[in-house]
């Protein structure tokens, strides 16, 4: 691993080009584009990377291109991983058992009713945890909703950004509570004129990428997707699955 200088307006990854490298903020800001039919080039600015952010990794997990355009907008620097070194870092961290308490945990979740231990193991390997304070963002306005997540500890709402002010139109507050449903049934959302965010002193969640879920829970998936659309429709009642 290597620190390597960015200048302002330099782009360290490009969408559709293949990856090599893994990459943590060292200092600096970044902004995020993804491109489409009508914003090709670099694309729709999706979200914002400071320092401990990282980014680069789903290229080298999967094997795919370059999924984001990634561009300095300051003088930075950044910390390089290259493939090997990453593969064999992951590598690494799967083979570390779940914690029996964490493990607990996502078992009572009405989500994952009927996916067996091992896939669970799984799961819990591959969510990362996540802690925000009280007021900050965790999805913003106008951002693309790539992930979901679920409620360890804390509450967190969701508010609406109508022209007469703040609306509180959701709230989390049940360990278990998954927040982003949409990602798991495959729709990739932007939020419109609405955030969401911590409403507690602190606030920890446990998230996973579309992509990710994708692929550690297909065989399980239809099962997932069953409880889910339960969950949404009010035919079973769990005070830790509410969903978005």
């Amino acid at each position: 691993m290597y620190l390597k200088d960015i200048e302002p307006g330099e782009a360290v990854i490009t969408e559709g080009t293949i990856g090599s490298q893994f990459y943590i903020v060292d200092s600096g800001a970044f902004e995020v584009f993804v491109s489409n039919e009508l914003d090709p080039d670099p694309g729709i600015k999706v979200g914002d990377l400071g320092p401990g952010g990282s980014f680069g990794e789903l290229a080298l997990l999967y094997s795919i291109s370059r999924s984001a355009t990634v561009v300095a907008t300051s003088t930075a620097s950044v910390w390089v991983m290259e493939r090997t070194a990453f593969q064999a870092a992951v590598t690494k961290g799967s083979q570390q058992p779940v914690s029996p308490k964490f493990l607990k945990f996502l078992e009572g979740i009405y989500l994952f009713r009927g996916v067996p231990r091992a896939t669970m193991e799984v799961l819990g390997r591959s969510l990362i945890p996540k802690w925000f304070g009280n007021g900050e963002e965790i999805i913003r306005d106008g951002e693309f909703q790539e992930c979901f997540y679920i409620l360890r500890t804390g509450e967190v709402q969701a508010v609406s950004m109508g022209a007469a002010g703040e609306e509180k139109v959701q709230h989390w507050s049940q360990p278990g509570a998954i927040i982003g449903s949409d990602v798991i049934k495959g729709e990739v959302v932007r939020q419109s004129n609405r955030v969401i965010r911590s409403c507690s002193d602190v606030t920890v969640v446990f998230w996973m990428s579309k992509l990710t879920f994708d692929n550690v829970a297909a065989e399980y998936k239809e099962t997932i997707l069953r409880n889910l659309e339960e969950a949404e429709q009010g035919t079973q009642k769990q005070e830790g699955c509410v969903c978005m």
